[in-house]
């Protein structure tokens, strides 16, 4: 899949057009993982379940998207879900007996504990069916924000009420993760963690004009997304879905079709080395931040584990004679486990600093 990185601002060439963007006439979908920071089998079995999950996408194997879908009780405030996306991943089929955590889905269908084997082989059952309806995107990015360009295509006649929808998912969270039998949370590399949903309408997106489409019929729109300040913009991806209202039945919402690769993407790549480094650390009093190229304009702060700022260490430009910052320990501290962020023109990291 082609990854979909930070541009540094907007650039100077003009958007394709919609004629241009390709709307696949493949299916693709999501797999869902209902999970908590301090849920224990989240960081446990289901853990390996999502990691096998996300190595087959990473690989091409898996057309599905695995996305954690996190609670808003998160301890970690950096892994709590966008006030706007939970309403889209309720929509699944209810289930007897609740629906705990941790809990996995395929499209709107719930799976429960299930293992990797029977979720991809559900996957593979949805996928079968005819395409219906789907959408294409082009996004202009900028550091905080993206314009995505979405064309939504019938392959099929149909009815109903539909609407699409832009959604941001961030790969490579260090975030808090409860492990079992360790009764503590600690660390973790979190992949697909959703993070938002955009429309002007609803969190399901725009609602398409008319209600009554033939095949080959088209619907464009525009998108503006903004990023949270905290959200590591080298690392976040988009994906669209297509919904089709079914009032009066058990699932309302039906997801007639996922898509989340950009028939264009106006990015500068970055490179995947890291922007800077600390020393040391741990640190007691005084660190150092090293910058290995310049970095222009950079804002460097510095957030507790709770996803709480706690200080705004830099503001300025960083030129090629900046070598290196030197920092010293905010007043009043606490001894522990810090998250350091660094925000620049030439893209973001995000990096764990411990003060003892």
């Amino acid at each position: 899949m082609k990854k979909i990185r930070l541009l540094l601002s907007y650039l100077l060439f003009p958007f394709i057009g919609f004629s241009q963007i390709i709307v696949p006439s493949t299916h693709k979908t999501i797999i869902m993982k209902l999970t908590a920071d301090w849920c224990a089998p989240c960081g446990g079995w289901a853990w390996d379940v999502f990691d096998s999950l996300y190595n087959d996408y990473s690989a091409g194997k898996l057309l599905a998207i695995p996305l954690a879908i996190h609670s808003f009780a998160d301890i970690d405030t950096m892994l709590r879900l966008g006030p706007f996306a939970t309403p889209v991943f309720q929509c699944t089929e209810p289930k007897s007996g609740g629906s705990g955590i941790p809990s996995f889905s395929v499209d709107t269908v719930k799976m429960g504990m299930s293992f990797s084997p029977a979720l991809e082989a559900k996957t593979d059952s949805m996928l079968s069916l005819p395409v219906e309806v789907n959408a294409g995107f082009a996004v202009t990015w900028s550091a905080a924000s993206a314009l995505v360009h979405v064309k939504t295509k019938f392959f099929r006649n149909a009815s109903g009420t539909y609407y699409v929808g832009v959604y941001v998912f961030e790969d490579d969270i260090i975030g808090l993760q409860n492990r079992p039998g360790t009764g503590t949370d600690s660390f973790s590399l979190h992949h697909n963690v959703m993070r938002d949903s955009y429309g002007e309408d609803s969190s399901f997106g725009v609602r398409l004009h008319d209600t009554t489409f033939a095949a080959g019929y088209t619907f464009d729109t525009t998108f503006n997304l903004s990023f949270k300040s905290y959200w590591n913009t080298a690392k976040i991806k988009l994906f669209t879905v297509v919904w089709k209202m079914n009032p009066g039945t058990r699932i309302t919402w039906g997801m007639k079709d996922v898509n989340d690769i950009a028939s264009t993407t106006d990015i500068h790549q970055l490179s995947n080395e890291p922007i800077a480094g600390i020393y040391p650390n741990p640190a007691t009093n005084v660190f150092m931040v090293t910058v290995g190229k310049p970095l222009g304009q950079c804002v460097i702060s510095l957030y507790d584990i709770t996803g709480k700022k706690v200080a705004e260490l830099y503001n300025g430009n960083m030129g090629a004679n900046t070598v290196a910052l030197r920092f010293q320990r905010p007043a009043n501290l606490a001894n522990g486990i810090y998250v350091l962020h660094i925000n620049s023109d030439k893209g973001s990291q995000t990096v764990k600093l411990t003060f003892q």
